[in-house]
């Protein structure tokens, strides 16, 4: 057999395990979903604590029509999508658990009934060199869509732009995710944007506050004075025991570069310095470290109101799978555990880098005063 032909010869074999090992994952999920149908079950959850689950589901069609039930637990059912034949394709459920286990997902009647939530008072506080962009969310407040609504749960969102004295941020936008429990709990989700498309977008330096019943629950200062002067030779700078860490942004406060803003780039493991980017050469110049969000990004932050507890959820995906929601894997893939660190401390604050990759600096641009290092991907766990 000559070379060519070996080839082809591979690729159908290589094509028909993938197909026959996609099978044997999906009669698995059939099996599986049948067994369950038999018992009376559309699927399984785990739940490996107690409180307040609110979770997402999906049906093949045929299902169930009106509601479904998380164990013996009280649920809500908000049906998001159904099948051509009214039957529940994709719907949210809540339910308050109060013993952990795995619990059958089962047709029930539909939710009914409402209750009267109680709105915590929320304010973010945007403060842009003493100017201070407000935004504030109530249950009142015009335009808020309602995402949840039943006996259990009521959650809305509204999409909100801050504003100063009535005049609103030209490129800052934020949402207000606020999830209200029947038993007086919540649970606030605050996202501050970068991404509207307007012509005088750009990074922008702010510090933030976000309030919660007059509550301050998270604060970053816009700057903060660095240690130890910087000497800067373009993408050469070099900060050493300065106390930054990779994705932190520094602006230079004095010297002909007063006012650039650079990324700390990956610490060198043999020298124990930091590049940063600058358009010239500087020695001995005074920075502080920048609370910078770029263009084209956003960040987001969660919050638990008067006590609230949110219980682990580990969805069943065989009704997914047999949905055709999500693909079937093969089963031989093992699912290994793994835990992301970067051997120095967690780094998941807000505008950073997460713990996920690291990086090393081959390069730089430059755009409207702000010089950026351009990044080789190297990642870990």
């Amino acid at each position: 057999m000559n070379k060519k032909c070996f080839l082809y010869a591979l690729i159908a074999c290589l094509a028909i395990v993938s197909s026959n090992a996609g099978a044997l994952a999906q009669s698995n999920e059939t099996r599986h979903a049948t067994s369950l149908r038999n018992a009376g079950a559309l699927a399984q959850y785990t739940f490996t604590s107690t409180g307040w689950a609110t979770f997402g589901i999906v049906l093949p069609e045929g299902q169930a029509t009106d509601g479904l039930a998380a164990g013996t637990f009280p649920t809500q059912t908000d049906v998001k999508n159904r099948w051509a034949d009214g039957s529940i394709r994709y719907a949210i459920l809540t339910a308050k658990v109060t013993a952990a286990g795995i619990y059958d997902i089962r047709e029930t009647a539909a939710s009914v009934g409402s209750f009267t939530p109680v709105a915590p008072a929320t304010q973010l506080d945007l403060n842009i060199e003493g100017a201070h962009y407000i935004s504030e969310f109530t249950a009142s407040t015009q335009g808020a869509d309602l995402w949840l609504d039943g006996p259990l749960v009521r959650e809305y969102r509204i999409r909100d732009i801050p504003q100063n004295n009535g005049v609103a941020h030209p490129f800052l936008s934020n949402i207000w995710d606020v999830r209200m429990y029947n038993d007086g709990t919540a649970r606030v989700d605050a996202t501050v944007e970068n991404i509207r498309d307007v012509a005088i977008a750009d990074g922008v330096v702010y510090g933030v506050d976000i309030l919660l019943n007059g509550q301050s629950v998270f604060h970053r200062d816009a700057a903060a004075p660095g240690a130890n002067p910087l000497t800067t030779d373009g993408c050469q700078s070099t900060s050493i025991n300065n106390g930054l860490e990779t994705g932190n942004y520094i602006r230079l406060t004095s010297g002909a570069l007063a006012g650039e803003i650079a990324l700390v780039g990956s610490a060198s493991d043999i020298f124990g310095s930091y590049p940063l980017c600058f358009s010239g050469a500087q020695e001995n110049v005074t920075w502080e470290r920048v609370l910078y969000h770029p263009y084209a990004t956003r960040w987001r932050r969660t919050f638990a109101i008067n006590g609230f507890t949110e219980a682990a959820v580990v969805p069943d995906f065989a009704p997914f799978i047999a949905a055709e929601a999500v693909p079937a894997y093969m089963p031989t893939v093992a699912n290994y555990p793994r835990t992301i660190r970067n051997g120095q401390g967690e780094r998941h604050d807000i505008l950073n880098f997460g713990g996920m990759c690291m990086y090393t600096t081959i390069g730089r641009y430059m755009r409207n005063n702000l010089y950026l290092c351009l990044q080789k991907k190297s990642c870990y766990s």
